[in-house]
This record gives C-alpha cells, sequence and structure tokens, in this order.
C-alpha cells in the first residue's frame, strides 16, 4: 500500500511512538522512585525501630508485633 505524503504519516508515527515510550517511561520512572524511598526508609530504620513502629501501628500486641518484625527481616 502506498500513502500519498509518506513522509508527513512517517512524522507522525514518530511523534506518536515518542509520546507513547514517555508516557511508558515516566510509569517506569514513578515505580522505580517509589521502589527507592521504601528501600532508603527500610535502610533508615532499625531493627528496634521497625519494632516501635509496628506496635504504634497494632497497638501492643506482642504476637502480632513478633510476627510482623519476623516477615520484614
Amino acid at each position: 500500500m502506498i500513502f500519498p505524503d509518506c513522509k508527513h504519516l512517517g512524522k507522525r508515527l514518530g511523534i506518536e511512538a515518542k509520546l507513547t515510550l514517555g508516557w511508558i517511561a515516566s510509569l517506569c520512572s514513578q515505580r522505580r522512585q517509589k521502589t527507592m524511598a521504601i528501600r532508603n526508609f527500610n535502610r533508615r530504620l532499625g531493627k528496634a525501630q521497625r519494632a516501635a513502629a509496628i506496635q504504634m501501628l497494632f497497638g501492643n500486641n506482642n504476637a502480632t508485633v513478633a510476627t510482623a518484625s519476623s516477615n520484614l527481616i
């Protein structure tokens, strides 16, 4: 199939492809930033701080705190 204006069509498809790839790249970037934020947060928290944070979240139920702490490690 021959298009009457192949040059224009090629430019248009190229622009649409770039827009799509840019959108996908921005999603990946957001996911990467979120993952890095979680990693940095976990790295900064020590074991005792993690346990204290879990106690604050779940109350003083020691079984829940122990289970949650073991899941984090």
